[in-house]
C-alpha cells in the first residue's frame, strides 16, 4: 500500500493501519478490522436479501405439473380399481388405483430432469381393457376423461 492511503496512529501500545473510507460523502479512516468488520457484515446483509429474492421468485415461477382425471369404459360407466401409472425420462415414476367413481389425481408431479424434451408418459391399465397411453403436457394443469377400449379377448 502506498504510503498516501496508509496512516500508522497509535492506539493505546500497538500501532493500527487506518484506512481512508469515503461513507455518506464523508471522508473518515478507520482500522482495517473495523473496516473488514463493516464490509462482511454488509455483504452478509446483501447476500441474505439476494437469497430471499431469489427464494420468493423461484417459488412463484418453479413449473408445476399435474395430472388428474376419470377413467370410463365405452357405455361411460365409471372404471374402478384401474392401475394409472405416471412415468418418463422427465417424471418420477408413480402410480395409483382410480377410486370407485373411477378418478384418479396425482396432484403434483415431481419432474426429476428438465432436459429438452420434457417427457412424462400417462398410461391406464385394467384387465379386460386394452391399455391406455398418452403424453402429458408439461407445466399445465393436465385433466384427462379417458375412455377405456374393451379387449377382443
Amino acid at each position: 500500500m502506498s504510503s498516501s492511503r496508509l496512516r500508522l496512529s497509535r492506539i493505546g501500545s500497538t500501532l493500527e493501519n487506518r484506512l481512508p473510507v469515503r461513507y455518506g460523502g464523508i471522508l473518515i479512516t478507520m482500522s482495517e478490522k473495523a473496516l473488514h468488520d463493516l464490509l462482511t457484515t454488509k455483504k452478509w446483509r446483501i447476500f441474505l436479501i439476494l437469497v430471499v429474492i431469489t427464494s420468493i421468485f423461484l417459488a412463484g415461477c418453479y413449473p408445476v405439473t399435474r395430472s388428474k382425471g376419470v377413467v370410463r369404459d365405452p357405455q361411460g360407466q365409471s372404471v374402478a380399481n384401474a392401475t394409472v401409472k405416471i412415468a418418463g425420462k422427465s417424471a418420477k415414476p408413480e402410480e395409483l388405483k382410480t377410486q370407485p367413481d373411477g378418478t384418479f389425481d396425482f396432484g403434483d408431479i415431481e419432474i426429476i430432469s428438465h432436459q429438452d424434451p420434457i417427457e412424462i408418459e400417462l398410461t391406464v391399465e385394467k384387465e379386460g381393457f386394452n391399455k391406455f397411453s398418452k403424453q402429458l403436457a408439461f407445466n399445465v394443469d393436465n385433466r384427462d376423461e379417458i375412455i377405456l377400449q374393451r379387449s377382443a379377448r
